[in-house]
């Protein structure tokens, strides 16, 4: 009788899924030659080569492409067997836990959503923090099971970089500098509208500078939430610092560029320790926010339930020759 993993499936899934084994690598969290290797055996246990490999990518042999519908049902039958194993035992199904900044929120929700319908069957729980230490020292003492945020300090555990984000400073119509650029120094003496997150007062943004500006200031207004301060600086009521990404499509031309430019990067991150299913949904998470935020229109990966989320075109440099023959996947 034939011995199939279900790992070495869902390897296959994540590479015909991502059309790349350099993105079905980074979306499982395994090396490039783990994953070769789990697919070699895979087609050997099978008896048949299920993809080959070109100048446009990785793509399903006819084998493959016949081979592909069982594979997704396998996976989603063991996420159901589980499912029910773990209902008839009484057990309440227990929720991935994401921690986050309020700044960040506002761009990461095409994301959860685009990763929630790929895999319905799990639980997500997402909570704001209110500073980079917070994120880090819930994920250590166990309160989160992953964080979207700063890169942490002095972490041994894995991280995925999610890119940079541009600094925006959101400003009314009637703005003299709106749409232009402006040094952080000279708007520290306007009003400001804040929300509760450090890192993004108007002195964080000079970057220790804001000390030599003295006189009287007009006073700030205090938010509970991003969207909020967004809003109120778009009335005129003040000026207020977010990523690119929480600035609505409506307000876009509405916000000020720092200049000197400042850009923030973002991380997923979880702890060395983490339980075999928070790793898998690490990988997976952390390949639905990149689709999300560079543009990916490809189809969505496919979780157990083989359903997937439309995310826009994700756009990788690979440098390869046009005019290369196809060739076996693993082939020299």
């Amino acid at each position: 009788m034939t011995s199939l993993s279900l790992r070495q499936i869902e390897y296959l899934v994540a590479v015909v899924d991502e059309g790349r084994l350099t993105w079905a690598a980074r979306r499982l969290h395994v090396t490039e030659p783990t994953l070769s290797q789990q697919l070699k055996t895979l087609e050997r246990s099978v008896g048949a080569q299920l993809l080959i490999r070109g100048a446009d990518g990785v793509r399903p042999t006819p084998a493959g492409a016949a081979f592909l519908p069982y594979g997704r049902a396998a996976l989603r039958s063991s996420a159901e067997a589980c499912a029910a194993a773990r209902s008839a035992d009484g057990q309440r199904q227990v929720p991935v836990r994401l921690d986050t900044l309020p700044s960040l929120l506002p761009g990461l929700l095409p994301a959860l959503a685009h990763w929630s319908r790929a895999w319905p069957e799990v639980c997500l729980a997402v909570s704001v923090q209110s500073s980079r230490e917070v994120l880090q020292e819930r994920v250590v003492a166990g309160a989160a099971d992953m964080a979207i945020g700063p890169r942490p300090m002095d972490w041994n555990g894995p991280v995925l970089s999610l890119g940079e984000e541009e600094v925006l400073v959101v400003c009314s119509i009637d703005e003299p500098l709106w749409g232009g650029a402006c040094a952080a120094e000279e708007l520290l003496r306007r009003r400001w509208v804040r929300y509760p997150e450090a890192g993004w007062a108007p002195a964080d943004l000079v970057r220790g500078q804001g000390e030599a500006v003295s006189g009287a200031r007009p006073g700030p207004v205090d938010v509970p939430s991003v969207a909020e301060a967004v809003e109120l600086a778009a009335r005129g009521v003040g000026l207020t610092a977010v990523p690119a990404s929480a600035v609505p499509d409506r307000l876009r031309s509405q916000t000020i560029r720092l200049a000197p430019r400042q850009a923030r990067e973002t991380t997923l991150y979880r702890a060395p320790n983490a339980e075999e299913g928070i790793a898998r949904h690490f990988a997976t998470l952390g390949s639905s926010v990149a689709h999300a935020e560079r543009g990916d229109q490809k189809e969505a990966p496919s979780g157990p339930s083989g359903r997937r989320a439309q995310s826009p075109r994700l756009t990788r440099p690979e440098r390869e020759d046009p005019h290369r023959r196809p060739r076996p996947y693993g082939a020299e």
